[in-house]
């Protein structure tokens, strides 16, 4: 889909049904589908859509992310180096939809690593 607000509303339909689905194993194929999204080297909209719903995979299902939390770092850092300014701003604000469900220090740290002095 190419527009935004229709790419806003399945991210946000899609990250609800994963808070219901994700823990409890449910779709197991979701975290590799979006892998893949952020990693597609010629589709710029395809890493911003993927960024989007890390995004909101982490303001919906933080607890369960910090789980994952070195992949999900991971996924940020990468997008945070992507070339596309969309794809940079779209990962800063996946960073800061789990954010608010770290706990520890070393939880902080691994994010704050991310972020350029």
């Amino acid at each position: 889909e190419k527009s935004w607000p229709v790419r806003k509303a399945v991210a946000a339909l899609t990250s609800r049904v994963a808070k219901l689905s994700v823990p409890d194993g449910k779709w197991p194929e979701l975290i590799p589908f979006l892998l893949q999204l952020v990693s597609n080297k010629d589709e710029e909209s395809l890493r911003i859509v993927g960024m989007l719903l890390f995004r909101a995979m982490g303001e919906n299902l933080g607890q369960h992310m910090l789980q994952s939390l070195g992949a999900f770092a991971s996924v940020v850092e990468k997008g945070l180096k992507d070339p596309s300014l969309k794809v940079r701003a779209e990962a800063f604000r996946a960073m800061e939809g789990i954010v608010n469900y770290l706990d520890t220090k070393e939880q902080v740290a691994v994010f704050s690593n991310l972020i350029p002095v």
